[in-house]
């Protein structure tokens, strides 16, 4: 990061993460004195596509970034086992997401092989913030519906990166995440190792 340059930096990637099937595995809910199981299971496909601009001085780097991710979600009806007349028979649910962002990326190069960065941006869902979804009682003839809470379309996203490159096709990154939303916060930790070929 020596001395000092302005460049456009444009990127599209798929996110592996946001690509992928998702088994939910047996959920269990108790109908004294009797348990109702099922196995749930979805899939999760998404995209993101963002731009920023590196403001680099030194050993800091500023980036303004802005991006849009999409996303589109689906899980498989289901039907529970165990609880006789008052097993439940869920239908299909789908959910799609347009979540837009802004915000920044601050860097700063301890070494020349570990960098720590923090981050902050604001989000905006744009898409669905409630869904619905059909049910049925094994011993009754009728269906019912049940929506979910309304999801409030405005969060605030912050965190602190750890990133180690043990050369130039490995590195090992820590990252800390902490999404803000006006009726709770969702935090988490997670590392990862990464390998080029």
């Amino acid at each position: 990061m020596g001395g000092r340059s302005n460049r456009l930096a444009v990127r599209h990637r798929p996110n592996l993460a946001q690509f992928c099937h998702h088994s939910i595995g047996d959920v269990v809910r108790l109908v004294k004195p009797r348990q109702a199981t099922a196995s749930l299971g979805g899939n999760v496909f998404g995209t993101l596509v963002q731009a920023g601009y590196n403001i680099e001085h030194e050993r800091w780097r500023l980036t303004p970034i802005v991006g849009l991710r999409c996303g589109y979600g689906e899980m498989a009806s289901a039907t529970e086992t165990g609880a006789d007349s008052v097993n439940l028979a869920v239908g299909d649910a789908y959910c799609n997401s347009l979540v837009g962002h802004l915000g920044s990326r601050l860097a700063f190069c301890v070494t020349r092989r570990w960098r720590a960065e923090a981050y902050g941006q604001w989000e905006h869902e744009y898409a669905d913030a409630s869904n619905d979804m059909t049910m049925a009682f094994a011993g009754s003839p009728g269906q019912f519906t049940v929506q979910s809470a309304v999801a409030e379309r405005d969060a605030a996203r912050t965190g602190v990166v750890a990133i180690g490159e043990w050369n130039s096709r490995v590195s090992i990154q820590l990252n800390y995440d902490a999404l803000l939303r006006a009726s709770y916060v969702s935090q988490q930790l997670t590392g990862g190792l990464s390998i080029g070929f």
